[in-house]
């Protein structure tokens, strides 16, 4: 499985849109958040940073799991930590 992991160091938080599936993480100063993804290597993700507040993080596969607590949660049962 891969995995990737993003770090906020900012002052202000900051933003990433895990597409295809428009899943929204917001990561405060000092938080950070690990996705993992995919079984082989041959699955690809890019990450697009639209300003310094929002990336876009796109995957090439069929599914993906966000790490709580170093467990791998589906994506479905966690698409989201921003409140309305």
């Amino acid at each position: 499985m891969n995995q990737l992991e993003f770090n906020n160091s900012k002052d202000k938080p900051i933003f990433i849109q895990v597409d295809p599936w428009a899943c929204l993480y917001k990561l405060e100063k000092g938080e950070r958040i690990e996705f993992a993804f995919g079984g082989s290597a041959n699955e690809s993700f890019s990450i697009d940073e639209y300003d310094e507040e929002n990336h876009i993080l796109t995957l090439e596969c069929e599914e993906f799991f966000v790490m709580v607590d170093g467990k791998p949660v589906h994506w479905e049962k966690f698409q989201s930590n921003v409140e309305n």
